[in-house]
């Protein structure tokens, strides 16, 4: 799955590494700590299916290490039913199709 970042506000777009993910949310990494209390948006991809600016709130963010790079990791919750959310109802049935189809690939990926 690929994604991208943008925290409300600003203009520039970051595009992270997806550790998990669900239709609630996702855990991701970043090279920097990222403090969006406004929350944030998010362009999601996978094979042929796209979902772009899906509102979101940071649920969380650690600190963590790996072969001595330092990164973060952040909990982030969907929020298709906010305000600024366009068209609320299509963003959930598309963060379900999105799930099953994450799903599917991760169970053919472990069955080769």
């Amino acid at each position: 799955m690929r994604a991208t970042l943008r925290t409300k506000g600003r203009w520039g777009k970051t595009e992270v590494t997806v550790i998990d993910f669900n239709r609630h949310g996702m855990s991701i990494l970043v090279d920097r700590p990222i403090e969006a209390p406004k929350g944030l948006c998010l362009c999601l991809e996978l094979n042929d299916l796209k979902l772009p600016d899906v509102h979101a709130v940071i649920h969380n963010c650690r600190s963590t290490e790996s072969h001595g790079m330092k990164s973060f990791r952040l909990g982030i919750r969907f929020r298709p039913e906010g305000a600024g959310q366009f068209d609320g109802a299509a963003v959930e049935q598309t963060l379900a199709a999105l799930e099953r189809l994450a799903y599917a690939s991760v169970r053919l990926a472990e069955s080769c």
